[in-house]
């Protein structure tokens, strides 16, 4: 398991390395100049001129692509994420709390995914062609036919502005009851999208587990149907439903980013929309490095979950 371990984890390296390069060079080549978005619009023009050169040598700009890779790669190893043009701060200062709140959000969210999935799609699995089995099909697939921002605009609607019963617009005090009130439809639009179509993966891998020849046998031998289910089925079910999960779970942290929009939450999403019209090159650029990340360590951390729980993967990999 060590071997398997250090093999996937210096597999992390070349990959990163080239997700960097890509997306380095891909901020570098979108329009705009932001430089001249940092200028102070009230220059004198005959002195616009200087202090857009001033400015552009301090930025590092009048350097080649390779030279600024370079520059940012060894401020990033160090845990310096650049200086955002927009607003005038470093990264870092820019994006620390709104991650935390992006985190706490879809934190919430996965975890009442976690729970209403497994308990609905194992009810499902277990009383299969069922009323609630066929009535969980249908929320299924609308679930993952309806856009994330439309369902977010009927709560919105409707709990807002119709029964005015959840406050809109950002949060005003720092009490934790104001926070929690502003996170209730954020969290509830993104759990129900995401709990929809977990439970479709939860009952089919309970299906299958269930119609495996072991579980016939544990029936024969007179084990109580909730132990079966319970420990035997789900158990053996987990390994696929852990799998779409934890593969899930940046889709989760970047599909908010509209809903974080669309509820003035104070998150990733609206820093995001600001250093793309801004065209904030380090700000876009951390940003997206961290999306990357957390979909390598994704990856990462499932491969490591299947050989532990699987030990023929380890095997077959080192074959």
């Amino acid at each position: 398991m060590r071997k398997y371990c250090l093999k996937r984890s210096l597999a992390l390296i070349p990959t990163l390395f080239v997700i960097s390069v890509i997306l380095f060079a891909l901020v570098k080549m979108m329009p705009g100049d932001p430089v001249a978005m940092m200028m102070d619009p009230h220059t004198k023009p005959e002195l616009y001129a200087a202090s857009y050169a001033v400015k552009k040598e301090e930025l590092g700009y009048n350097d080649t692509l390779p030279v600024q890779y370079i520059r940012y790669m060894e401020h990033l190893l160090k845990g310096e994420y650049g200086y955002s043009s927009s607003y005038q701060r470093p990264v870092s200062d820019v994006v620390t709390k709104p991650l935390m709140n992006t985190i706490m959000l879809n934190g919430i969210v996965f975890l009442l995914s976690c729970l209403l999935s497994l308990t609905i799609g194992v009810y499902c699995a277990v009383k299969k062609d069922g009323y609630v089995d066929r009535l969980m099909q249908y929320v299924s697939i609308v679930s993952i036919s309806l856009p994330s921002f439309l369902l977010g605009a009927a709560f919105l609607y409707l709990f807002s502005f119709s029964l005015h019963l959840i406050p809109i617009g950002t949060v005003s005090s720092p009490s934790l009851i104001d926070k929690a009130v502003h996170m209730i439809l954020p969290v509830l639009t993104l759990t129900l999208l995401l709990s929809g179509n977990w439970i479709r993966y939860v009952r089919n891998a309970m299906i299958q587990a269930l119609s495996a020849d072991y579980i016939l046998a544990l029936r024969s031998r007179g084990i109580h149907r909730r132990r079966i289910v319970g420990v035997h089925a789900l158990r053996n079910a987990m390994l696929p439903i852990m799998h779409v999960a934890v593969m899930e779970l940046p889709n989760l942290i970047s599909g908010s980013l509209l809903i974080e929009v669309l509820f003035s939450y104070n998150g990733i999403g609206s820093i995001m929309i600001h250093a793309l019209m801004m065209r904030d090159c380090y700000l876009i650029l951390s940003l997206n490095l961290l999306y990357a990340l957390l979909y390598v360590l994704s990856s990462f951390t499932m491969d490591l979950l299947s050989a532990y729980l699987d030990p023929r993967i380890r095997l077959d990999k080192h074959g």
